[in-house]
């Protein structure tokens, strides 16, 4: 029997809604003539292998999200995913980010049509974890990291730089918005998971 309470449901955006990672790529080529290859791309913090400062890869971040119109949403039926989960979710977008970029993001939040309740931007991914929210989709490892502690779900968008983190029973992972609907569906709020849940592709 489901719970008739709506969940709280946060979901992020850079890596979980918009593929923005080609387009930092790409910006980090033009500025430093290099060619890095985003597939490469592995580690969470991944800029410090390139020898930059975190400083400077906000400052590439910024330059990709003000080419919005250019960013793809990590799946073609992202809006109609999103529209299902507001269905059933009180759901709300909720990234960290530099002050910047926000007009960029709500404009590529529009031109997708991605349904939502609210738009809370954070300075640092760690204060997500103390908002009010049941669950996460999103593609941090550090936020799945605290999951447990703070007794938050977070469904995992599966990215390579986050699978070195393990499922449980507050971490499951998600291939795409369709596999956290049908997760989100079976569960109730701080419900720990230990379903069997097969999230590869079919």
């Amino acid at each position: 029997m489901l719970n008739n309470q709506k969940k709280r449901v946060a979901v992020d955006v850079d890596g979980t809604l918009a593929d923005v990672m080609p387009m930092w790529v790409k910006v980090y080529n033009e500025e430093y003539s290099k060619n890095l290859d985003y597939k490469s791309i592995n580690k969470w913090t991944f800029w410090s292998d390139l020898g930059i400062s975190t400083r400077e890869f906000f400052k590439i971040f910024s330059k990709a999200w003000s080419r919005w119109e250019e960013i793809k949403p990590m799946e073609e039926n992202v809006a109609e995913s999103m529209k299902m989960l507001h269905q059933f979710c009180s759901l709300d977008v909720v990234t960290g980010r530099t002050k910047d970029t926000l007009k960029y993001v709500k404009n590529w939040l529009e031109k997708h049509q991605i349904s939502y309740d609210r738009f809370l931007a954070v300075s640092s991914w760690q204060q997500k974890i103390y908002l009010p929210y049941d669950f996460y989709i999103d593609d941090s490892p550090d936020l799945a990291r605290l999951a447990a502690r703070k007794r938050k779900m977070v469904l995992l968008y599966n990215q390579p730089w986050n699978k070195e983190i393990k499922e449980g029973g507050w971490v499951k992972r998600i291939n795409n918005l369709s596999d956290a609907i049908e997760i989100l569906k079976t569960l109730s709020p701080t419900q720990p998971t230990h379903i069997k849940y097969d999230g590869r592709r079919r």
